[in-house]
């Protein structure tokens, strides 16, 4: 198969339990629930605009999840939450999962 971006790995650092993509934004949360976020110029070669960047202001999460329907993440309550410029928003309901498609937001209820 053919690598359309390259030919290896490249390690990127930081400690993250949990990680999301979507083009060239990089999002995710450590150990201690706190998210951060890395943004690429180019991906061949790897160029990074700049570090992780910690998302201070954000609740405490388990999960964030991104694509062109926005950056969405759960907290540790599974709440969900929806980024709106520089702040999170919560949203009504609860998942255990989240993921971020198109145009529609997909998740697992807390009920099983």
């Amino acid at each position: 198969a053919k690598n359309p971006v390259g030919t290896g790995w490249k390690h990127v650092g930081g400690k993250l339990s949990q990680i999301d993509t979507y083009g060239l934004d990089v999002w995710g949360v450590n150990s201690n629930f706190d998210a951060f976020s890395l943004t690429f110029k180019e991906l061949t070669p790897i160029q990074t605009v700049s570090g992780w960047s910690h998302r201070n202001a954000a609740p405490k999460f388990i999960r964030v999840a991104l694509g062109s329907a926005g950056i969405w993440a759960l907290d540790n309550g599974y709440k969900i939450f929806y980024r709106s410029g520089e702040s999170w928003k919560n949203y009504p309901g609860s998942l255990k999962d989240i993921s971020v498609g198109k145009s529609e937001i997909w998740g697992v209820n807390t009920k099983e």
